[in-house]
């Protein structure tokens, strides 16, 4: 269990076949300005946050060329204390390259799950959402592909996001997305 503060910025990962960045059991951690690349693998994810995370800030990340760019978690019965902040997810550009996976997908039960001005791009899904989560928002994202939510449970609000179709501009702006480099914000050279 890592309990923080905590910090992990402007790391490059390319071309391996396991996991990238992994929270499991994290609190107050923050995963800023990481360029995650080319990942293989059954466990091909870019980022993951398992467990009990509480306080987890992921943001300024390019995670593209992914099988999962993103999963997230939780447990059955997480104890927070009162304003603790779950897991954030502010201005990455994720894309993955698996038509049976997707941007971000969630397999339930992460308390207070929040997404918001990402780029989310799948060549079927840019998400793909169990109907467990409690508190998940997500908005001001841009969308290229679908969103599939498990239990078809009313999760979603598509109306704070901006949908792209994965054909014609969607295409485009995924390709130049999955270009980019590191915030400078995060990291200097």
């Amino acid at each position: 269990k890592v309990t923080g503060p905590a910090l992990v910025q402007c790391n490059r990962i390319a071309d391996i076949g396991r996991t990238g960045i992994r929270l499991n059991n994290a609190v107050a951690v923050q995963v800023l300005g990481n360029d995650i690349r080319r990942l293989n693998g059954v466990h091909g994810n870019g980022i993951s946050a398992y467990n009990d995370v509480r306080d987890i800030l992921i943001a300024g990340n390019v995670v593209v060329e992914t099988l999962r760019p993103l999963t997230v978690h939780g447990t059955s019965s997480p104890v927070f204390a009162h304003g603790t902040p779950g897991v954030r997810v502010r201005n990455n550009i994720f894309v993955s390259t698996s038509a049976d996976a997707a941007a971000v997908t969630s397999y339930g039960k992460t308390p207070q799950f929040e997404l918001t001005g990402n780029f989310l791009s799948g060549p079927r899904f840019a998400m793909r959402l169990n109907g467990s989560e409690q508190g998940f928002t997500a908005s001001g994202n841009t969308l290229v592909g679908g969103v599939n939510v498990a239990d078809r449970t009313p999760l979603f609000d598509a109306g704070a996001n901006v949908s792209l179709a994965v054909d014609g501009n969607g295409a485009l702006l995924t390709q130049e997305k999955s270009s980019a480099v590191v915030a400078p914000a995060h990291c200097t050279a």
